[in-house]
């Protein structure tokens, strides 16, 4: 769940701030910590702000993804990161900046992917891609994109669009059109390539993300995996998927 906030403090060593919540003077969140694509030089005393609840019921898990304007002004009733992230750019998972490192990896040809993507205001797609670093040696190997529902359960449901193949057999950046308009909430993104021996960048996932641990951690789950020979996308999203700790590089880009 996304929820309006204003800047109260800001703590530069360890990248967290206290944060005034809308349509309180009481509920003041300390500690929040602030995705590392926020500067510092942004998190200043009475800019509204966007955070982000991992877990509705613990308001300790919890994260500022996003500052605008000014949170005593008037302006700062339609905060959204439709105002502050720029259109035609490509954008991973808002989860993504406070993530710890990047590297590159195999996937197995049998594993359909998906990666949690959460968005705070109705955002207008029309691409999706990723960056091949190593390419299969397969000719002709192709690999599938596409995007899920949440079923209301923190779980890919309805297939929302199977935007086709890309190409695995060279490197580089690779995309698909689509068209879509996704309103604010959670949705996947689907990756399924086939051939194992292609790679494909990946974020490790020490930090928060929505699917949590089991147990008290450094590392949460970033996405989940299920068996499945390659072929078209299955609507809805089968069953019984497993989780693993990293979140694959896998992007929307924002036409509006």
């Amino acid at each position: 769940m996304m929820k309006k906030g204003v800047i109260r403090a800001f703590d530069g060593a360890t990248h967290t701030a206290t944060v005034q919540m809308a349509g309180s003077l009481s509920v003041w969140l300390e500690g929040v910590p602030v995705s590392r694509g926020i500067p510092a030089g942004e998190m200043a005393v009475g800019r509204a702000c966007a955070v982000l609840f991992f877990d509705q019921s613990n308001p300790d898990d919890a994260m500022v993804v996003a500052v605008t304007g000014s949170g005593d002004s008037a302006a700062a009733g339609d905060l959204s990161l439709r105002h502050t992230l720029l259109d035609n750019r490509y954008y991973p998972s808002l989860l993504v900046p406070w993530l710890y490192s990047t590297n590159a990896h195999p996937l197995s040809d049998f594993v359909l992917l998906a990666i949690p993507f959460p968005i705070p205001r109705h955002w207008e797609v029309d691409r999706i891609g990723l960056h091949i670093p190593v390419a299969s040696a397969t000719a002709g190997a192709k690999g599938r994109l596409g995007i899920y529902a949440d079923n209301g359960g923190c779980y890919p449901g309805p297939l929302v669009v199977d935007a086709g193949e890309i190409d695995i057999d060279s490197t580089g950046a690779k995309s698909l059109p689509v068209d879509e308009t996704l309103p604010a909430g959670l949705w996947w993104l689907a990756i399924h390539l086939g051939a194992a021996d292609a790679q494909v960048w990946y974020y490790s996932t020490f930090g928060q993300t929505v699917l949590g641990n089991v147990a008290p951690s450094n590392i949460s789950y970033g996405e989940y995996w299920v068996l499945r020979e390659y072929q078209p996308l299955p609507d809805p999203f089968p069953d019984g998927a497993g989780c693993q700790y990293y979140i694959e590089a896998v992007m929307l880009r924002k036409s509006g």
